[in-house]
């Protein structure tokens, strides 16, 4: 895996999925997303994932894209989620993970429930 692969951030699904095995980075904020595709799953190899600035509810996460197992860093600020999806426990190596702006009821309670799961996560609420 070379650097440069390592560093580009995609901003397509469509062409990131096309180009699978060298993305590491997903940029899909602002881009008015009601409900995660499914072949999201298909760009196995991604450690960062931004999903903010868009319109996603605890329901918007389709089951393949717990698959993701590489995950390391996810942002779902600015969006509509009033819970974490259950399966988010799935992501062993999630790292760094923004809720920030959404309609939790108590977002530290959020918070908390991910870094009872994982430790060293960094969770921005």
């Amino acid at each position: 895996m070379s650097a440069d692969a390592e560093k580009k951030v995609w901003t397509n699904l469509a062409e990131a999925i096309d180009n699978r095995s060298f993305v590491y980075q997903l940029d899909l904020s602002r881009q008015n997303i009601k409900n995660v595709p499914e072949t999201i799953a298909q760009c196995n190899k991604v450690t960062r994932l931004d999903l903010s600035h868009n319109d996603l509810t605890h329901q918007s996460f389709p089951e393949e894209f717990f698959d993701l197992s590489n995950l390391q860093e996810l942002d779902l600020s600015w969006n509509r989620l009033t819970a974490l999806p259950a399966p988010i426990c799935m992501f062993i190596d999630i790292r760094k993970l923004d809720i920030s702006g959404n309609e939790f009821a108590d977002p530290r309670t959020q918070a908390k429930r991910i870094t009872d799961l994982f430790p060293e996560c960094e969770v921005i609420w």
